[in-house]
């Protein structure tokens, strides 16, 4: 590492020396966007390689050469012809694919391999341009081209050292790569995990530069920040910093502050810097500082840092950057993509060059990346990078391009272009768009018809203002204006229009008749406009435009009666509306109505097949706004219009003929903010308050994952801030869509919609944690609630069902699948078992949950390692009943306390067995428990009355929770201690009069292990009932002044589940 710089310009000298003997003169040209994208990096195994760089000079004759030299502990020796793609292209790279042979032909590029070299040669007719110059080439080598064959990674040796890939031939570009490789022990890994001591910021530094840096006018030395040691492992760590200007990479490190190890780096000015150090002992605290320089030769030096490398089999948990992608990409915007294997935050490096110079951070960790750029210049090619950082470690990709796309996008329309008549004036105003490239605006005015284009009629005004007055008009006369808008590459939109009919004086007694005013017209401005387009018409027509509206407005004179309604052709006109440049589309419902929200461009296309012959005027009306149809050079028709404010409107489509015929087509546009986040005072049905800064953040699946949506693309911020209107909501492809709603104070909603309408956007009620300060009554009512239930099953197992689990029950018919609980025995269900998931590693109990009524529970875990315990009074876990069993009758993946390897992020449900612990009791201590719990359910019933009857005297939202609190508490304790019952029952009566006994003590016990299961007393009509499966069992039965019964015994071996209700007659004791 410490000579690669030499190496690459030992190198690159040499390159040049043999090209000067083999070809004219000529100098070498830097290769940029240089990657080598490898399937494995552990050692000694074969990996693929997609090799990519950006070529200045390109491919111009048969003589030239593409060589890739690799280090010489890299086996190239099994590479054939057949195992070598060649790429090539503006874009992507993947534009043009070349033919691969041995030997160069005509339309054949010649591959050979010689010792660590791999050449590929031009086609013996190659010309200029058989590589244009700036493209981008991709040469895939193994299996991922086709072939049979790959190249050997280098043995263990110095284990993590990276290698070079050295880029030359006589095409005249060079360029050297270097490629990282995993440290032995770690294969495949590249990015480990960091820890990091007393890493401390640096800065200071004098003025190196002298009379140069006078000169320019900086005197200061690069600003060091962000100094972060990352990737640590037992012999190597990754040391990176940021500076405020490009300089030098320069790093000593060493045991103490002398430094004595040495220095790492190079001479390229860049921003973020990295250097990888390697050779290290393990377990050892090194120091390090870090020197910088600009281009003037100002310097900077850093204090003293320091990081601890780590100890023999400490644990190392990697962070991988994978799935890098440039999407959305427009004339000014991109979105970078990527995903990373643990949460961490999200960085882009970004420029015109590898050295990058611009950042793009979001700070939030997740595991599905998204950063937007912005500001961006068209059609030109950017290099970026992806850095994503935990607490603790690092990972970089390497440099990646996109190419933005070229402006040809016009500007929306011109909003709510009116004319308002005057005397002898019509006054014009409207509001500029909103596109961030928006120049100016060009009016024109006719007397016949509607402008077409901005050389089609008298020029009114042309600007960057948003009001204008055309003076010195005929009164009488319509006025027809449109209004271009224009950006700064010449692009210009469809065209608003407006009309006006000015008046003139208006005298009861004239003397005589006012001279008419011809009219004024305005010069055209002296500086040519960006897009000046040939006019299509320069005489005024003498017939009525075909569709022109009669006009309304004050001051219009007319004498003539409406014209009779044109003629309508037979034709089916769908147009197309699309928010975005077409990221959108709206797809209008049965009642052909489409949905946006205020603000977004909506552009509207009619294909040119839907539009017969060659219309005269093709206008779109939307509202009380109409704008020009504008023909593309492909035959369709566009105009664009920008809704700003809610409510529906039509849009009214026509296209007008010379015949005086029309074709037309109307939808209904619908505008407005579908959503609103909002709290109430009483949870439910409470007044609802609209909630000001709250974060509302949508995200969309890409390949199966949560990734937040983009919405550069359509003008529309995510995430977004609610105002004090609480409003929220977005236009977005229709689809299924993750909501977080966040706010300080308020817990934080999840919802996961799905959008059938483009319209994302509802309702949402945050809600405030319950406060302590509760009235008196409804403390004690509410604790002796909870005492009372408390004593029927275990306090903490209640209450953290009761806390967190009450909607469980609610959704039950929508999970598919759970996990059990079961009694090992009767097989049955146990409600209200902790069932807790331990991570292995640390031993926290990373989530517990409670079963419900039919032992039910579910875990959604992430990957790691983990162990189930299951705790409840009167059982015991893991069983001994079913010791070593998988399957255990219809119960699967049956558990009994091993670690559970979760691979990716899923769902949990074990089926869990546990043996009954019941202890056999008097019949008195039965009775006397079972007239405790009717007491005690009696003291809950009369707690909620007493909550209730206080809030009715004072109403609040804290005694109305209470209420709801106690009511949920009692009907979900009723529902989950109560016994399941049978459909049918049996009966307990005396033997001679047949009379039914009620508080009868009936026990049921498993016959092969002798263990009670379950205990009842029969109620006032004798009835008993049990349910059990697939067992052997026998009954008891023991009243005061009878003797005790005991069944035969009852074989449901056979049976599924089965409710045992036989008869019990009862004998008197002697």
């Amino acid at each position: 590492m410490k000579y690669t710089f030499f190496r690459s310009f030992l190198s690159a000298l040499l390159l040049l020396v043999v090209t000067a003997t083999t070809a004219l003169p000529a100098f070498a040209a830097p290769l940029t966007g240089r990657s080598d994208i490898m399937t494995r990096q552990a050692p000694n195994v074969g990996s693929d390689h997609e090799i990519r760089f950006v070529t200045p000079s390109g491919v111009d004759a048969p003589t030239d050469t593409i060589t890739l030299q690799f280090a010489s502990d890299f086996d190239v020796s099994l590479i054939t012809p057949a195992d070598i793609d060649l790429f090539h292209g503006a874009i992507t790279g993947l534009e043009n694919s070349e033919v691969i042979g041995a030997a160069a032909a005509a339309g054949t590029w010649g591959a050979s391999v010689s010792g660590q070299t791999i050449t590929l040669t031009a086609p013996t007719d190659a010309v200029l341009g058989e590589i244009a110059a700036t493209d981008i080439v991709i040469i895939r080598i193994g299996l991922n081209a086709g072939g049979a064959n790959q190249i050997i990674n280098p043995g263990p040796g110095t284990g993590g050292d990276p290698r070079n890939l050295w880029i030359a031939g006589t095409f005249g570009d060079t360029g050297v790569i270097e490629i990282p490789f995993g440290d032995p022990t770690n294969n495949d890994v590249i990015g480990v995990t960091a820890t990091v001591n007393n890493s401390t910021p640096g800065g200071g530094g004098g003025g190196g530069g002298g009379c140069v840096g006078l000169a320019c006018g900086d005197v200061l030395g690069p600003v060091i920040t962000n100094i972060r040691v990352v990737n640590i492992t037992t012999s190597t760590a990754m040391v990176m910093w940021d500076t405020n200007e490009p300089s030098t990479t320069a790093l000593y490190h060493g045991l103490d502050t002398s430094y004595a190890l040495g220095f790492n780096g190079n001479g390229a000015f860049v921003t973020s810097h990295s250097v990888l150090l390697t050779g290290l002992t393990q377990d050892t605290i090194y120091h390090f500082r870090i020197n910088a320089a600009d281009g003037l030769g100002n310097t900077s030096v850093s204090g003293d840092n320091t990081f601890e490398t780590l100890a023999p089999g400490e644990p190392v948990e990697n962070l991988i950057i994978s799935n890098v992608q440039a999407i959305l990409i427009t004339d000014s915007t991109a979105a970078i993509i990527w995903d990373t294997n643990l949460p961490s935050n999200s960085r882009v490096d970004y420029g015109i060059s590898d050295a990058y110079g611009d950042i793009s951070v979001v700070g939030t960790f997740v595991t599905g990346h998204l950063v937007n750029l912005s500001n961006l210049n068209p059609d030109t090619i950017y290099h970026f990078r992806v850095m994503s950082e935990t607490a603790s470690t690092t990972a970089m990709s390497g440099d990646f391009t996109f190419r933005t796309t070229v402006d040809v996008i016009a500007p929306s329309n011109p909003l709510n272009f009116t004319a308002v008549p005057g005397q002898y004036l019509n006054l014009l105003s409207w509001n500029n768009p909103l596109d961030a490239d928006f120049s100016h605006v060009r009016i024109l005015a006719r007397t016949d018809r509607y402008p077409n284009n901005p050389n089609d009629g008298v020029l009114v005004y042309q600007g960057n203002g948003q009001s204008a007055t055309h003076s010195g008009l005929t009164p009488g006369q319509i006025y027809y204006y449109t209004n271009f808008a224009y950006d700064g590459r010449g692009n210009r939109s469809s065209g608003a229009l407006a009309q006006a009919t000015p008046f003139g004086e208006e005298i009861e007694t004239p003397t005589s008749t006012p001279p008419v005013l011809p009219p004024v017209v305005t010069p055209p401005a002296t500086t040519t406009p960006p897009v000046i387009e040939p006019p299509t018409s320069t005489q005024p027509t003498t017939t009525t435009p075909p569709v022109v509206p009669t006009s309304t407005e004050p001051g219009t004179v007319t004498t003539t009666t409406p014209p009779v309604q044109p003629p309508i052709r037979n034709v089916v006109i769908t147009p197309e509306y699309t928010v975005g440049n077409g990221t959108v589309s709206l797809i209008p419902d049965e009642n052909n109505q489409i949905n946006t929200v205020p603000g977004p461009t909506v552009t509207v296309r009619v294909p040119a097949s839907q539009v017969p012959g060659t219309p005269d005027t093709a206008v779109i009306r939307v509202g009380d706004d109409r704008y020009l149809l504008t023909r593309q050079p492909n035959g369709d028709w566009i105009a664009s219009f920008v809704p700003d404010r809610s409510g529906e409107m039509p849009a009214e489509v026509t296209f007008g003929y010379g015949d005086g015929s029309i074709a037309r087509a109307t939808t209904t546009v619908s505008v407005g903010i579908p959503g609103q986040i909002i709290v109430r005072d009483i949870p439910f049905i409470g007044q609802a308050r609209p909630v000001e800064n709250a974060t509302v953040t949508v995200y969309e699946k890409v390949n199966g994952a949560w990734r937040i949506w983009s919405g550069t693309a359509t003008n529309q911020v995510n995430p977004r801030i609610t105002t004090s209107d609480g409003v929220w909501g977005f236009v977005v492809p229709n689809g299924e869509y993750r909501v977080t709603i966040e706010k300080e104070g308020f817990d934080t909603e999840e919802r996961v919609v799905t959008v059938t309408n483009n319209l994302l956007g509802s309702q949402i009620e945050l809600r405030q944690p319950l406060p302590v300060d509760l009235t008196t009554v409804g403390l004690i009512a509410t604790a002796v609630t909870i005492a009372n239930i408390a004593t029927l099953a275990s306090v903490l197992n209640y209450l953290w069902y009761l806390l967190t689990q009450p909607f469980m029950i609610i959704g039950a018919r929508k999970r598919k699948k759970w996990g059990v609980a079961y009694n090992a025995i009767t097989k049955q269900g146990i409600d209200l078992v902790a069932v807790r998931l331990i991570h292995v590693q640390t031993g926290l109990v990373i989530q517990t949950r409670i079963t419900d009524d039919k032992g039910r529970f579910f875990f959604h875990v992430k990957k790691g390692q983990y162990r189930i315990e299951a705790v409840k009074a009167g059982y015991l876990f893991p069983s001994e009943t079913t010791k070593g069993k998988k399957e255990d009758d219809d119960y699967l993946d049956v558990y009994h306390g091993q670690p559970i390897d979760v691979e990716a992020e899923s769902d949990l449900t074990p089926n869990i067995p546990l043996d009954p612990n019941n202890k056999e009791i008097p019949p008195k201590k039965v009775l006397f428990k079972d007239f405790l719990r009717k007491v005690q359910n009696l003291i809950g019933a009369l707690s909620l009355i007493i909550t209730v009857v206080a809030f009715a005297l004072q109403p609040g939202w804290i005694l109305f929770g209470l209420c709801l609190f106690q009511l949920a508490t009692f009907l979900i304790f009723r529902r989950l201690i109560a016994n399941r019952k049978p459909k049918n029952w049996g009966i307990v009566s005396e033997v001679d009069s047949k009379k039914p006994l009620e508080r009868v003590v009936v026990r049921i016990f498993d016959k092969k292990y002798n263990k009670l299961l379950e205990t009842q007393v029969t109620d006032s009509r004798g009835r008993y009932g049990f349910l059990a499966s697939k067992n052997e069992y026998f009954v008891t039965a023991d009243k005061v002044g009878y003797e005790r019964f005991k069944s035969e015994d009852i074989d449901l071996t056979k049976t599924k589940e089965q409710a045992i209700e036989r008869p019990i007659k009862l004998v008197k004791s002697k």
